[in-house]
């Protein structure tokens, strides 16, 4: 694994950029989506994998299995523990860009 540098303002408009991956990290996965308004990742699962998502821009609505809706603005950080099905929803009526950080197995 090496050191690396990786500009996201550079893409700001594809809906998925990989940041961390199998190829670059050992026990980490991140990227970056964008979501305009009305999009959503989709109901997922990570397993289980811890995950960690920071919000650069805009309102997530966070939708936790077993727990209430989350508003998650910009500047704030959500965690999700593992085996927890989730969806991240884009609201507003701007978009918006965030983060994901996944822990790894071996």
């Amino acid at each position: 694994m090496k050191p690396f540098i990786l500009n996201l303002t550079e893409n700001t408009t594809s809906q998925r950029t990989p940041i961390l991956t199998v190829e670059n990290a050992k026990k980490m996965k991140s990227g970056m989506v964008v979501l305009h308004s009305s999009e959503e990742v989709g109901e997922h699962n990570t397993n289980e994998k811890e995950e960690l998502i920071i919000v650069l821009e805009g309102n997530a609505t966070l939708e936790v299995e077993g727990s209430d809706i989350f508003e998650v603005k910009s500047g704030s950080v959500a965690y999700i523990p593992s085996r927890t099905k989730h969806n991240v929803r884009n609201k507003s009526d701007s978009k918006l860009r965030y983060l994901y950080v996944v822990t790894q197995t071996e």
